[in-house]
């Protein structure tokens, strides 16, 4: 009896669906990593451009904004008035959640410090006059 041998058995067709599982599963890790890098990109470029609109504000004000009491931190969104005519909308964090959140603190009218949280890198500050009190000094600058 002449058997003829058309097709794939279940044997082999498990094991080529179990090595296209795992390939995919890389490359969706791999994937999630490069979006939090994007997600990192933006929030420096953010940083920025809200430094650029400060010194434009500094330049025209002789200070920078001051959003109450100085030296205590707030969220960028109060900054939406003051740098108004220097940038159109203050940037939003790109994940779309508060955990990555963006700050300010104004300590006397010739410093202020801006605050971010990362997610691959902790936390980085950037400003002028930054004082250590604000964040602590194991906080590092931020590396544009």
């Amino acid at each position: 009896m002449k058997r003829s041998k058309h097709g794939f058995t279940l044997i082999e067709l498990l094991v080529v669906i179990a090595i296209i599982g795992m390939l995919s599963s890389v490359v969706l890790a791999s994937l999630n990593s490069a979006r939090a890098k994007a997600r990192d990109a933006k929030r420096m470029a953010d940083i920025k451009q809200l430094k650029t609109a400060l010194e434009f504000y500094f330049d025209t004000q002789d200070a920078y904004p001051s959003l109450g009491s100085d030296g205590t931190g707030y969220v960028i969104s109060g900054l939406s008035t003051p740098l108004g005519p220097y940038l159109p909308a203050i940037p939003t964090d790109p994940s779309g959640t508060s955990w990555h959140t963006y700050r300010y603190v104004r300590g006397p009218s010739t410093a202020y410090g801006l605050y971010v949280r990362l997610e691959n890198g902790g936390y980085c500050k950037t400003g002028v006059n930054i004082n250590n009190g604000w964040w602590g000094s194991s906080v590092p600058v931020c590396s544009f």
